[in-house]
């Protein structure tokens, strides 16, 4: 009462999302009015419409990337990967499944893409580990899966890396055992020497 004027405010957020300023548009609008013992309500001026500059530092999303810590050999291990924000268009990452301590006979070293889809902020993937026969402790099955780079998603900056995962292969519940196969000649000459082979399904 007794004073023509009053100031508010409306607070913005930071994203890490790269927009042009015709992206980033509100308005704010006199929905209604009441009191001040006027003889009539005044007209509801017209709307004001902000733009959002995008600001003149770089932002980045946060990735992060979660997995299993063991996993019994023979089965796959399952991973997440997630942004802190979605992107708005499709977001790829390039993980490495990489021997610490296994070998070929255990999970098969390899580079792919996974994808965060546009709108969304994660993604699971699975590595698949490989049985066999060999008695190993936890300390010898060690693979390690991580984030070797990222591209798309259309945000101001690339997140950085996030630290990898390290999953133990148990050596599972069951006993195996290789296969041994024998061979050899059917039939041989008197006199000489007779030939045979032993082979193990794996070394």
């Amino acid at each position: 009462a007794g004073t023509t004027s009053t100031d508010f405010t409306v607070d913005t957020l930071d994203d890490s999302l790269n927009e042009s300023a015709d992206d980033d548009v509100f308005t704010v609008s006199v929905d209604s009015t009441s009191g001040g013992d006027f003889e009539a309500q005044p007209t509801a001026p017209a709307a004001v419409e902000t733009t959002i500059n995008d600001g003149t530092t770089t932002d980045a999303p946060t990735l992060t990337l979660t997995g299993d810590a063991s996993v019994n050999e023979g089965e796959a291990a399952s991973y997440t990967l997630t942004l802190s924000e979605a992107p708005t268009a499709d977001f790829t990452v390039t993980i490495v499944v990489a021997h610490k301590t296994t070998e070929d006979g255990d999970v098969t070293p390899v580079t792919r893409d996974v994808v965060i889809a546009a709108g969304t902020t994660s993604t699971d993937f699975t590595v698949d580990t490989l049985d066999d026969s060999l008695n190993e402790s936890a300390d010898d099955d060690v693979f390690t899966v991580s984030v070797d780079s990222t591209s798309g998603g259309d945000f101001e900056a690339q997140p950085t890396a996030p630290a990898a995962v390290e999953t133990t292969i148990n050596d599972g519940t069951t006993t195996d055992a290789p296969t041994l196969t024998l061979t050899g000649d059917a039939s041989v000459n008197e006199g000489e020497a007779a030939s045979y082979t032993l082979t193990l399904s794996e070394a």
